[in-house]
């Protein structure tokens, strides 16, 4: 009987050793690692009283697998048990370590000071300072593939372009290619993300027939989705420097006539993007050519039996009159002048072409083009 309480005393003494290991303090270096995510939450005035008018924030979360507990000794805090999310406070360079790594949804180690939080914009019991942010070992079954020389097998339609473009330029890196684009060099090589080291002998006879293999299928998935036009990824008035970001240099521009200047100033044309569609901008000046030239419409025509998406849904040699009346049925479609139908939408004109009942043109504009007519 006694043998067994001294056993009970250890195991108490054990647990309670145990408890106060666990706990976290205030103000203290602590590292934490979970899944990095965003939660919606409201802001003042009512902070969700009224979801329709107060506004909507997403602040970065830490969600850990076991919860902890946390001693802050001040006199907003206090001992609080069971904490699982913790808002994260990044400064801006770590903020674009976050968008440039695509870190949010993933597994990450953090480093820094816990405090409590003590004001309206924090929205967990508990907040972490971060000073380092580091990702874990990756789930991602693309990456996996390629790091480990095996042929990608997964459909790639719902990954971001620029994501996709982070994956082939990763087949060189893995054998230590050396970037031009210092963003690739600091995503793969300094970044404590991946194992990865330049390679100043670097050549591409260290690719393998896999390698080369998930090359080309990265290739057709990120041809495929520049052949997709977000019709707000410029917001008009833009400049031609814009578009040239976007699409780059190669275009012809047809200038008006000295003798009878056009009211449409310039008119910069992309022929062939992706041999799916061509792109023509109309920019204001005559006879120089300038990149901050401001840009007021723009058009996108589809090549002759090739088809490309409009905002992930629309697909132009594609898409019928039908179609784009349900689609855009909700923003009172009007009939147009200029082409078949039209619509209003956040102050920009869209217009709609058909040939034999099919879509082969969209056109957005600062103004509505009929009226200008």
């Amino acid at each position: 009987m006694k043998r067994t309480i001294v056993y009970i005393l250890i195991m108490l003494i054990s647990t309670t050793i145990i408890i106060a290991k666990n706990k976290l303090t205030c103000d203290e270096k602590v590292t934490l690692s979970g899944k990095l995510i965003t939660e919606l939450y409201y802001g003042p005035p009512g902070f969700g009283e009224d979801p329709q008018h107060d506004p909507k924030v997403y602040p970065y979360i830490l969600d850990v697998k076991e919860p902890v507990a946390v001693k802050c000794d001040d006199e907003f805090g206090g001992d609080i048990d069971n904490i699982s999310k913790f808002q994260v406070v990044f400064n801006e360079a770590q903020l674009q370590l976050v968008k440039e790594k695509f870190l949010k949804g993933k597994q990450v180690q953090l480093v820094g000071a816990l405090f409590f939080r003590d004001n309206a914009n924090h929205y967990t019991e508990v907040l972490i300072d971060a000073e380092k942010i580091i990702e874990l070992e990756t789930d991602d079954p693309i990456e996996k593939s390629i790091i480990e020389g095996k042929q990608i097998s997964i459909d790639l339609n719902d990954v971001d372009i620029d994501q996709i473009k982070i994956y082939r330029n990763m087949v060189f890196a893995k054998y230590g290619r050396k970037f031009t684009n210092t963003s690739l060099n600091n995503i793969f090589y300094f970044s404590n993300r991946y194992p990865f080291k330049i390679n100043n002998s670097y050549s591409d006879t260290l690719l393998t027939q896999i390698d080369k293999k998930n090359i080309e299928i990265l290739s057709k998935y990120e041809q495929l989705k520049g052949s997709t036009i977000i019709l707000d990824k410029i917001n008009l008035p833009a400049q031609v420097k814009d578009f040239e970001a976007l699409y780059g240099f190669n275009y012809t521009i047809e200038y008006p006539d000295e003798d009878d200047p056009s009211p449409w100033g310039q008119t910069i044309r992309w022929s062939n993007i992706n041999n799916n569609f061509s792109l023509s901008v109309l920019a204001d000046g005559d006879q120089e050519y300038d990149p901050n030239s401001s840009v007021s419409i723009y058009c996108v025509k589809a090549i002759p039996n090739k088809i490309f998406k409009i905002n992930n849904s629309l697909i132009l040699n594609k898409s019928t009159l039908n179609e784009i009346r349900l689609e855009f049925n909700h923003y009172g479609l009007k009939e147009s002048n200029f082409a078949d139908l039209k619509i209003e939408v956040n102050t920009m004109w869209i217009y709609f072409k058909f040939e034999n009942n099919v879509l082969v043109e969209v056109v957005q504009a600062t103004f509505d083009i009929d009226i200008a007519d």
